[in-house]
């Protein structure tokens, strides 16, 4: 028989468990968002820059194992489950993740001016999908964006920059 205390233990465990675990895939996909939003406004500020956003799709990696070690004995169980049995069955290897990076790179597709700053996917061009936004809403954010990574970085990235790197990697 379980106590009334043992219960809301229990139960407490199980909340901090799905709330940390929907705070980790929140940041990570609003990190994810972040990093095209800049690539975009990127290839907006430098369109003499050719620049891409990949997902490279879920990689088996050890990426992850910090996420199980915070659940202590019985996250780690749960992680070697997990990475030993299931993963495998729906990961891709690091060789399969890389794909879509080394067609960006090389694929003459991505050549055009116009696939600068675009997001891709399984080496094909993908759709960025942000609920009740239009593009001007889109772009002020971009700009926003950009505009506090330099706030927050005390930095700025100047075009003579750009093309002084171009001319010594010639």
């Amino acid at each position: 028989m379980v106590s009334k205390n043992e219960g809301e233990n229990v139960d407490n465990f199980i909340f901090s468990i799905k709330f940390s675990l929907q705070t980790i895939i929140l940041d990570y996909a609003e990190s994810k968002l972040a990093s095209i939003m800049h690539m975009q406004e990127l290839s907006e500020q430098f369109p003499q820059v050719q620049c891409f956003s990949v997902h490279p799709g879920v990689v088996g990696t050890d990426i992850g194992l910090p996420l199980f070690r915070y659940f202590g004995f019985i996250g780690r169980i749960l992680g070697y489950f997990l990475t030993k049995y299931i993963a495998p069955l729906f990961v891709r290897s690091p060789f399969q993740g890389a794909q879509t990076t080394l067609y960006c790179a090389i694929s003459p597709d991505c050549e055009e001016k116009s696939m600068s700053g675009k997001y891709f996917a399984d080496c094909k061009l993908a759709k960025v999908h942000l609920p009740y936004t239009n593009d001007q809403e889109i772009s002020e954010m971009q700009q926003r964006l950009w505009e506090l990574s330099q706030e927050y970085t005390n930095s700025t990235i100047q075009p003579g920059i750009l093309e002084a790197n171009k001319k010594r990697s010639i």
